[in-house]
């Protein structure tokens, strides 16, 4: 498996030639350091972006760029008084 070039900046910058590049639940998982079990639930009940290749039952595939802004958005949605997660259930529309 080959690394993800990611910048060691806050928040994480993926470099121009991976912005386009299609992760594995895997790749994905390691970039977020999450369980891919994580990742499958998270895709499932919506709350990260992702493509599922070919018919509903084919692999999902993520793009680290989307995955990013994704958590940037989430971490910039969340302030000390809420609950746990309820931050990434806002930015996925998913009420609180």
């Amino acid at each position: 498996m080959s690394a993800l070039k990611v910048k060691n900046t806050r928040p994480p910058e993926v470099v121009a030639e991976d912005s386009l590049r299609l992760l594995t639940a895997t790749e994905a998982a390691a970039l977020l350091k999450v369980s891919s079990t994580w990742i499958y639930a998270a895709s499932r009940d919506g709350r990260l972006p992702c493509v599922r290749l070919g018919d509903p039952g084919g692999p999902l595939r993520f793009r680290a760029v989307e995955l990013l802004e994704h958590l940037a958005s989430a971490r910039s949605a969340w302030t000390p008084a809420q609950r746990p997660g309820q931050a990434l259930r806002l930015v996925s529309g998913g009420g609180a």
